[in-house]
């Protein structure tokens, strides 16, 4: 008999992680369960929703509930990632209710935002959309890049907190604590694939770390960026890589700035995945920040945001309505997947053009 889509129970915290691991990778070559620690751990049945059938797990989606900190601004989030169901039960309809169950789950914890680990169809009749701007710099070892008295090793445990301090002073980025930090460099995988970690110093001090896949995907960086392309040397005779990957997203003015200083590739890249407001109302409550310190105070008088299902924005005798989700993250985030709507005109236009699109961080450390 089926049952849900509930929390799992204490007794199917290993079944949903055994559900995965036969989806996801069959081969055995990943354990979910040792990718993703926090993820699947006692602590956080509450977010591993589970459809269930004669008390087995037969569709799952697991969450990791947070925030993201967006210069200054906090806003609370949603992780989903590892949706999943059974072969045998397909075609019933049972992710979409186990999503819809996340979603659910999410907003009594009070996240306004999902980032959501993938861009299935599924996703996409849910409202989510391949939202947020970013860019992609290539890194060839024959380019010619800063040299600098620099010093590049792996991580050690002993790093943790030096680590942890530099993902922390981040203007744009995931709010994670160091145990959560920690679990995840203990795996040696990134996006489940083998990857390494390297700590930049100069003076013997931290400056900055890089997590490269074994594909040569920098998928994180914090700290320096011109200290990370002067360690890129030693890294490549370490690695033996031909070139590097370096993810970073849209606005990070240092990484933009070094990419055109070196004469480095830089092309405009998406998210690893889809995104969705899930609490209009909640979402303009958390970015407040972010709009007051880019609007003067005339334009704070006058500009307003409304959210009664659907959105409006107000700027004096001007407003523009958007109910759509994905035309909504299209104008908050900006997206390679379709255009943002029309901001209208006058000053209504220039307090959106002022505000949106804003940055979103890239997944790094935590994807799940």
């Amino acid at each position: 008999m089926i049952g849900g889509p509930r929390a799992a129970l204490p007794d199917e915290l290993e079944a949903a992680g055994l559900l995965a691991n036969e989806v996801f990778y069959p081969d055995g070559r990943v354990s979910m369960p040792s990718a993703f620690p926090a993820l699947f751990s006692a602590s956080n049945l509450r977010n591993l929703r589970v459809v269930v059938d004669n008390g087995a797990p037969v569709a799952f989606a697991g969450c990791m509930v947070g925030a993201v900190s967006v210069n200054g601004a906090s806003i609370p989030t949603v992780s989903i990632g590892s949706v999943c169901t059974r072969e045998s039960h397909r075609g019933m309809g049972l992710a979409g209710r186990v999503v819809g169950d996340a979603f659910d789950e999410a907003r009594r914890q009070g996240a306004v935002l999902a980032l959501v680990s993938g861009g299935r169809s599924l996703y996409r009749r849910m409202g989510c959309i391949d939202a947020g701007l970013y860019r992609s710099i290539r890194v060839d070892r024959a380019a010619a890049l800063p040299r600098l008295d620099v010093s590049v090793r792996e991580w050690a445990p002993t790093d943790e907190m030096a680590l942890h301090a530099l993902h922390h002073a981040e203007a744009v980025r995931h709010v994670r604590d160091p145990r959560a930090m920690a679990l995840s460099l203990r795996t040696g995988l990134l996006f489940c694939k083998p990857g390494r970690t390297w700590v930049v110093s100069i003076g013997g001090e931290t400056r900055a770390y890089l997590c490269v896949t074994e594909a040569g995907r920098v998928v994180e960086t914090a700290g320096s960026r011109v200290a990370i392309l002067g360690a890129l040397p030693a890294l490549f005779e370490t690695t033996g890589a031909e070139s590097l990957t370096i993810d970073t997203y849209a606005g990070d003015t240092e990484w933009e700035s070094a990419a055109a200083a070196f004469r480095l590739p830089m092309t405009d890249a998406g998210f690893h995945g889809t995104v969705k407001i899930i609490d209009r109302a909640g979402f303009f409550r958390a970015i407040e920040p972010w709009i007051v310190e880019r609007l003067g105070d005339s334009e704070r008088e006058s500009f307003s945001v409304e959210c009664s299902g659907a959105v409006t924005f107000r700027c004096r005798r001007e407003s523009i309505t958007i109910d759509d989700d994905g035309d909504l993250a299209a104008l908050v985030f900006g997206s390679i997947e379709r255009p943002a709507p029309p901001r209208g005109k006058g000053e209504l236009a220039i307090i959106l053009r002022r505000l949106f699109p804003m940055p979103l961080p890239c997944y790094g450390l935590d994807y799940v």
